[in-house]
């Protein structure tokens, strides 16, 4: 079945945009005029090209968030499945959305499961797959979708503040840049004829010229390399041998580490709530919950912790040996199990880390720009008071 985006107008002459699923566009407009429409424009709606670096119709944090809630409301007020994603497909306003929730629902009608009609392309991790899949078995999917909603809702709102944290550092980065690239190209090279033939220039006046003639001559080419090296870095941290390099060394440098540790601990912390919360085993939610780290040396102790406790181990005492849990985590876990109650601890663990790590990157930002702006005021401020001792030694020689 093929998707089809039409623009039509009923009866009274209101116009409407409406998705169908169709063989053919020609099918596709007889089921419209059939349903009382008068049809104006078909448009196939077809899957996006990608390259390595940008995956095909990938639903963005947002997308998915929108998805999973709409899902949960639709599903627990009595739809049925192929009907809550039909009247989703409708609804949606992004074309992304509706080729997704389109290809979803063909593959519902033609009998298979929801998880699997979630791939990985399309932005649903493992873990996704996995509740949706446990929501399935159990009959609850809609609370499963609600679950999850939450915590994708709580990961855009985390992510909206980092950035909005850090975009004035980034302006002044930028305005700072541009206004020593002003003094290179347009400042000092009208003040060096003041230098011309002058003999026993002092050393820091040689080494301005000579950055500024470094910065005029080099310039054009410094600019691709900007652009060049992070997409370079993205390439090669996709192999496994170098990531894991970078993860080993970015664990081990103290402030870093704090941030990494932190934001791995709220995601595993929430994938055990979730997991636990849909009645699967320890063991299971442990392997599953694994998956989201995204740092190697954190994810390869979860799965050793998980290894331990299949092995008969204690679930806080496996927790000690591993750095996504400190005392105070494993403390409380252990009274999780001695209580049997590990589904309101894990929740009580996300709930307090993402505010610590809330206000710990609210910190850090809040520091990071005063930080910033004093760099560049004393790189800028540094090329004024040089270009006047320089004009304060041509003087003292012409004299």
């Amino acid at each position: 079945m093929i998707q089809f985006e039409c623009t039509v107008y009923d009866q009274h002459g209101i116009r409407q945009v409406v998705t169908i699923n169709s063989t053919t566009e020609e099918a596709a407009k007889r089921k419209l005029v059939e349903a009382g429409y008068s049809v104006a424009k078909v448009v196939e709606i077809s899957e996006k090209k990608g390259t390595s670096l940008f995956a095909k119709n990938r639903l963005t944090l947002e997308q998915l968030e929108f998805f999973s809630a709409q899902m949960s409301l639709l599903l627990g007020n009595g739809l049925k499945l192929d009907e809550a994603l039909e009247l989703l497909q409708k609804v949606a306003v992004e074309k992304n959305i509706k080729f997704v929730v389109g290809k979803m629902l063909n593959q519902v009608r033609e009998g298979h499961p929801l998880s699997g009609a979630l791939e990985s392309r399309w932005g649903f991790d493992k873990l996704y797959v996995s509740l949706v899949q446990i929501g399935e078995s159990s009959g609850n999917i809609s609370d499963v979708f609600a679950g999850i909603a939450a915590d994708l809702k709580f990961k855009k709102a985390l992510a909206g503040k980092v950035k909005q944290a850090v975009s004035y550092p980034i302006l002044v980065l930028v305005f700072c840049t541009l206004a020593i690239l002003f003094v290179f190209n347009v400042v000092i090279p009208r003040m060096s004829v003041l230098f011309e033939n002058q003999e026993n220039l002092p050393w820091y006046t040689e080494v301005m010229l000579a950055s500024a003639n470094f910065v005029t001559t080099y310039q054009w080419l410094m600019l691709p390399l900007v652009v060049a090296i992070p997409a370079l870095l993205i390439q090669l941290k996709r192999r496994p041998e170098l990531k894991a390099s970078i993860d080993t060394a970015l664990i081990h440098i103290p402030m870093v580490s704090q941030l990494i540790r932190m934001l791995e601990r709220i995601r595993y912390s929430s994938a055990m709530f979730l997991t636990i919360k849909s009645g699967i085993s320890v063991e299971r939610a442990m392997q599953y919950s694994a998956k989201v780290i995204k740092n190697i040396v954190l994810q390869r102790q979860a799965e050793a912790a998980e290894m331990k406790v299949r092995q008969g181990n204690a679930l806080a005492s496996s927790f000690k040996q591993t750095l996504i849990y400190d005392e105070i985590h494993t403390g409380l876990i252990e009274v999780g199990e001695r209580s049997g109650d590990l589904e309101s601890i894990f929740k009580e663990i996300t709930e307090r880390e993402q505010f610590n790590f809330d206000a710990l990157v609210t910190r850090f930002t809040a520091l990071l720009e005063p930080a910033l702006i004093m760099l560049m005021a004393g790189i800028v401020g540094s090329v004024v008071v040089v270009m006047l001792m320089s004009i304060i030694a041509v003087q003292d020689i012409g004299f």
